[in-house]
This record gives structure tokens, sequence and C-alpha cells, in this order.
């Protein structure tokens, strides 16, 4: 599981992957709290999650928190980035 005991998990939520070729895609997080995006390049990413009014997420800024990820190479393929949270 990607979830310890306890932890929420959030769906529903929107994540935007954006690239340094001006790329942009969008998805939501499934009822697990998973999403993914297929066929990304060699470069590097934002991905941005936009947040609930409901959680503080920390380093998020105006309602969103925004993760760095470079892939180097045609074996970077799955990333899992933690979006901390607490109850508001």
């Amino acid at each position: 599981s990607l979830y310890n005991e306890g932890e929420t998990v959030f769906y529903g939520l929107t994540v935007n992957l954006s690239g340094a070729d001006n790329s942009f895609s969008s998805t939501s997080t499934d009822i697990q709290g998973i999403y993914h995006f297929n066929g990304l390049e060699v470069g590097n990413y934002s991905v941005a999650l936009i947040t609930d009014p409901r959680f503080r997420f920390y380093y998020q800024r105006n309602g969103v928190v925004t993760k760095k990820i470079t892939i180097s190479d045609s074996t970077d393929r799955v990333f899992y980035i933690n979006f901390p949270a607490a109850l508001w």
C-alpha cells in the first residue's frame, strides 16, 4: 500500500503536469489517492497538486503544492511524490 494505517487518502484532487517544453497535462487522484501521467519524455517537469480547502498541505502556496521531477533516461518511469497534509 502507498499509505500507512490512519493516513488520509485524497481522491478527486486535480494534479497538473507541466514540462519545460510548455507541455501541459491534467488528471485527478483516484479513490486510492493515486494519479499517473503516461508517455513522458526525458526532461524536467513540475507536478502541481491543486489542494482541497478542508486540508492544509505543507508547502502549499495559494492553494497549490508544486514538486519538481526530472526524467533522465528511459528507465525513469515511476515517481512517488509525497504531498504531506494535515487536517485544517
